[in-house]
């Protein structure tokens, strides 16, 4: 708003991608699928997953993709933990956490 002037309205659309990143890990062992498949609708979601809150996973899918990945190509990368990896391979991997997608090679 401008200050003692008249207000401008802009239209903004968007897409949202739900992610499993900032979820809680209480929500995530409720589902069995990839986060962005789970319907944002309460009411959508209740008619795929039915309205019982129990935990479907003990541990969410999206943990234990990334440790059993780490287990199998980065346990013998140095400093694996010490130094940040490449923009485009972290996006990647977000994205295949959030889609269910194979991980596929990386540097």
């Amino acid at each position: 708003r401008l200050e003692n002037g008249r207000d401008y309205y802009i239209t903004i659309r968007g897409k949202y991608g739900r992610s499993c990143f900032g979820m809680s890990l209480d929500d995530l062992v409720m589902y069995n699928d990839p986060i962005r498949s789970v319907p944002l609708d309460p009411i959508k979601r209740v008619e795929k997953y039915g309205s019982d809150q129990t935990a479907v996973l003990c541990v969410p899918k999206e943990l234990w993709r990334i440790v059993d990945a780490i287990y199998e190509k980065g346990l013998h990368e140095r400093e694996l933990f010490s130094i940040s990896g490449y923009i485009e391979e972290v996006q990647r991997i977000r994205e295949c956490l959030d889609t269910g997608e194979a991980f596929g090679n990386f540097r």
